[in-house]
């Protein structure tokens, strides 16, 4: 009877040694040691894809105890070679100095205090306004009143340009004179700029502030619609 018992025991174990293996979910396994040993004694269910790597997201995801390199089956990783970017074009040096002077050609008005002119040697050339500030074009109707304002002074014809020296994007920082006229002492008396009194250093900061005192007083332009954001104000908020 003993020995009956003695074998009916171990039977019992090998069945509940086998049961749990055949059954264990990836969730019952803290390593992927556990899982590889579960699959291996018959419980195929944590290998869904039949990869040969159980529990991807224990042995697939370089845990601590995962295998490099699952047993029986290999990954093969397709690296595709970089692909070599096209190289930059240079940018052409920025001009050290005035690039135009003297009479020349009016090409365009860009806005209130930027024109572009051809130079003596044929070349285009931006030049920005000395000494003054317009409202910037995306200021709205500021902005295009103090376009429409220089192109009524300078005109159709040559205009006479006295450089100062190039900003840093490489413009270069003049005051403009057409038909005898400081044009940009009258862009701020007519109150289509302001006075740049960061950069005023270049100019006769007496006529500049004179002109300026004046489109106030008589309430011209900027001066007239009141609240205007001051340009330099306005770029340092975007």
């Amino acid at each position: 009877m003993a020995r009956y018992l003695v074998l009916a025991s171990v039977a019992c174990v090998g069945v509940l040694a086998a049961v749990p293996a055949r059954a264990q979910k990836c969730s019952s396994f803290r390593t992927c040691e556990e899982a590889m040993r579960s699959l291996r004694s018959g419980n195929t269910r944590i290998d869904g894809d039949g990869d040969g790597i159980p529990c991807e997201a224990i042995c697939g995801s370089g845990r601590s105890g995962s295998p490099s390199q699952p047993p029986g089956r290999g990954r093969t990783i397709q690296i595709s070679p970089a692909t070599p970017s096209a190289p930059r074009r240079p940018r052409p040096p920025r001009p050290v100095a005035p690039e135009a002077s003297g009479v020349v050609a009016l090409i365009s008005v860009g806005d209130g205090d930027t024109i572009r002119v051809r130079n003596s040697s044929g070349q285009p050339v931006t030049i920005r306004l000395a000494c003054i500030d317009a409202p910037e074009t995306a200021q709205g109707a500021s902005g295009a009143a103090a376009t429409q304002a220089l192109r009524q002074l300078l005109g159709s014809g040559p205009v006479e340009i006295h450089p100062q020296t190039v900003d840093r994007y490489g413009r270069t920082v003049a005051e403009v004179y057409a038909g005898g006229r400081n044009v940009n002492v009258e862009m701020v008396r007519v109150g289509a700029a302001y006075v740049y009194r960061d950069y005023l250093s270049g100019c006769d900061q007496s006529t500049y502030l004179g002109a300026e005192s004046q489109a106030q007083q008589y309430r011209q332009g900027v001066w007239r619609w009141g609240n205007e954001v001051k340009p330099w104000d306005f770029r340092r908020s975007r």
